[in-house]
């Protein structure tokens, strides 16, 4: 038992200190916090592309606000219609949705400065409701009733409630098999590394014939699981705290 924790406590202690488990630990951590913030830092980049200016018509801008805000973030309302200049789209970078009726048919023209990353689809899908209520003259709570059917996902025989639940564990499922995966692969190649260096410098005879050759393969093992639990500890602890800061600043914003 003593020869086991002797070795044990070295090799933890030379493989903490080596340079490949510093960098390949940084290296991880780094990734993560990439995967994480990836999707935020993409949102940041096309922002301007969510930010909208209602233009036409108060009878017009107000209802398409209203349903424009539940894909795009409604800036402001202006009466002009008309083509807007290029520097004030790029000075208040958002793009102006232009209302006007032709008839009795709700007509739609964007101006962006970026057209082909900009959601049409989008528009045209939030101001059904409108474009319908300007040809059949009903009000917007009327059509908006017959407009939105609610639907529930209900799990029967299953351990979660809804989808929500269901979705959360199964990713958090994949993401904690993917750093069981990584951890397991970086250090099996880790104590493979270890032995084979031994080996080639002779430091592995000298050690069978001082110690227990059982003992000193435990205490190499026992070490990679421990160098396996730290990592994946450390990457767990940077997913967590990247995750969080993103949504206090998103909540302080």
């Amino acid at each position: 038992m003593n020869e086991f924790v002797t070795i044990f406590s070295v090799e933890l202690m030379r493989r903490l200190r080596s340079r490949a488990f510093v960098i390949g630990l940084l290296i991880g951590v780094v990734s993560i916090v990439i995967i994480v913030k990836l999707p935020e830092w993409l949102s940041g980049a096309f922002m301007s592309q969510k930010n909208v200016i209602v233009a036409g018509p108060p009878a017009l801008t107000a209802p398409a606000a209203r349903l424009l805000a539940k894909d795009f973030t409604v800036v402001g309302t202006q009466a002009d219609s008309g083509t807007p200049p290029a520097k004030l789209l790029q000075q208040r970078k958002a793009s102006v949705v232009a209302l006007r009726t032709e008839g009795r048919k709700l007509s739609v023209t964007v101006y962006s400065t970026d057209p082909a990353n900009f959601r049409d689809k989008a528009v045209a899908q939030d101001l059904a409701p409108l474009s319908v209520g300007t040809g059949i003259s009903m009000s917007q709570s009327q059509i908006e009733k017959y407009l939105n059917v609610p639907v529930m996902v209900r799990g029967v025989g299953s351990k979660f409630e809804n989808a929500e639940a269901a979705n959360a564990a199964q990713g958090l499922a994949m993401t904690l098999l993917f750093l069981l995966y990584l951890a397991t692969l970086i250090n099996s190649q880790m104590l493979t590394t270890s032995i084979a260096e031994e080996k080639t410098n002779r430091i592995a005879e000298l050690l069978v014939a001082c110690v227990n050759p059982s003992n000193l393969l435990a205490a190499k093992i026992a070490v990679v699981g421990v160098l396996g639990l730290i990592q994946a500890a450390c990457w767990a602890a940077s997913a967590f705290l990247a995750g969080t800061l993103g949504v206090q600043a998103g909540s302080g914003a």
